[in-house]
């Protein structure tokens, strides 16, 4: 201010210094609160000095025709009673001394400096990647970067960083500075059951040696992610079975180190490890949502197909092989169903409501099948063919209650990045092909 060349200058930089004052006057007024004696009362009086002279410097600036050398006089007098603060920080009585801290008081530090690190790490890491992306000109110079695009990295920083603010959080209680945390079971609700099996293997292997029951429950959690991650793997295809296997079989290794002899390294890379199964079962949960609830019920076009064909052993065959892809499909829906109860995100409530869907839909099929087999059977009786109807009705809207969902409970960027995917390679398959008929299932499956 005392630089400045006009006195528009001083009136803009005493603008900024107004919001200065005024956030070091609610650290003062947050430290006269914690102190005791004369330095709760000598901070007080601070603060009243330094809000008297920084309206004394505010008046003076917006007087008319005043001069710099006013000005800069109230400048100096509130710069003066600012640095009696240093008086009362410098103090031997004010400055804490570090005494020898316990063993879980370091323990708590140092989970807050790993925590730390990993953002640090993780943070670099989606940096250079899309920084590598960048120059490499691996996207279509025309479409804009998004976090989609990076769909490993983003999670990971994600991740970490809400670990770290947790850890912060519970610290911080602990301490006496924040507020209590909310309530783990309203937690638990945005959570999927894989997250939560990965955070009770993480309270074992961030903290050792570990109690009997933190350790048994961390080796059944750890367990439990490397299973599910197995099943998921059964179904991926490619390069994304080789990596899975790959990620699966180095997860296994390390969790038998950990369970014989503790290591620090071994338990973060397993951490690491269990991390990415995690956001490798909750994306291949997402892939299976695309892929399995695409396509119609077979059973949907019945009515044609027997209007169309009068020859009773065709109806019968065309029928059978219906019925055969009606119980396939119910089968990989089931299928899904589990893994996205397991992996995504659908809270207690949510996955109990799938769980409930999912039952319905199972004792529907049957139903659906005797109704079908009556409809092909009896092509002329009004009662059976509005039987199958509203069996029809009902098989259909219970699978598309299951679907909604399971759309509910996925990452909604990763839902369409990957059917973004699944509609390109779709619209590559029928290209090579010359069938009309495979064209329209595209095209309604691409509408979906």
């Amino acid at each position: 201010m005392m630089r400045a060349g006009s006195i528009e200058q001083v009136k803009e930089e005493e603008s900024k210094l107004s919001t200065q004052v005024e956030e070091l006057k609610q650290v003062l007024k947050e430290a006269s609160n914690r102190a005791k004696g004369d330095v709760k009362r000598e901070l007080t009086e601070n603060g009243f000095r330094i809000d008297a002279f920084a309206k004394a410097l505010h008046n003076t600036v917006h007087e008319p025709n005043v001069s710099m050398d006013k000005i800069t006089t109230a400048t100096m007098t509130l710069i003066d009673s600012v640095g009696g603060l240093n008086l009362i920080v410098d103090r031997p009585s004010v400055v804490p001394i570090v005494e020898e801290v316990s063993a879980e008081t370091k323990a708590l530090g140092d989970e807050v400096i790993s925590n730390s690190k990993a953002l640090l790490s993780k943070t670099q890491a989606l940096v250079k990647e899309v920084k590598t992306r960048n120059d490499n000109g691996e996207d279509n110079k025309d479409e804009p970067m998004t976090w989609v695009m990076f769909s490993s990295g983003r999670t990971g920083v994600l991740e970490a960083f809400e670990n770290l603010i947790n850890i912060l959080k519970r610290n911080g209680h602990r301490a006496g500075l924040v507020a209590a945390p909310e309530e783990e079971e309203e937690e638990t609700q945005q959570k999927s059951y894989v997250q939560m099996q990965v955070e009770v293997a993480n309270k074992w292997l961030q903290r050792r040696p570990s109690k009997p029951e933190i350790q048994a429950n961390g080796e059944k959690a750890t367990q439990i992610v490397i299973d599910i991650a197995e099943k998921m793997a059964e179904d991926l295809k490619d390069s994304e079975k080789e990596e899975m296997t790959q990620l699966i079989t180095e997860s296994k290794e390390l969790f038998a180190e950990c369970k014989k002899k503790y290591d620090s390294d071994n338990a973060s890379a397993l951490m690491d490890r269990l991390r990415e199964l995690r956001t490798g079962v909750e994306r291949g949960a997402v892939g299976r949502v695309v892929r399995d609830f695409g396509a119609d019920a077979p059973l949907a076009d019945l009515d044609v197909v027997v209007d169309a064909e009068r020859d009773e052993a065709k109806r019968k065959f065309i029928l059978e092989r219906k019925i055969a892809e009606l119980l396939a499909q119910l089968g990989r829906v089931k299928k899904t169903a589990r893994f996205v109860a397991d992996a995504a995100r659908p809270g207690p409530a949510i996955a109990q409501e799938l769980d409930k869907s999912m039952r319905q839909t199972e004792l529907l099929a049957p139903l659906l099948v005797k109704a079908a087999e009556e409809r092909v059977a009896k092509p002329d009786d009004a009662a059976v063919v509005e039987n199958y109807k509203k069996l029809l009705a009902q098989y259909s809207e219970s699978m598309s209650r299951v679907r909604d969902l399971c759309d509910q409970s996925v990452d909604p960027m990763d839902f369409v990045q990957t059917a973004g995917e699944a509609i390109s390679r779709m619209k590559e398959e029928t290209s090579k092909l010359n069938d009309p008929q495979k064209c329209a299932y595209t095209s309604n499956a691409i509408t979906r």
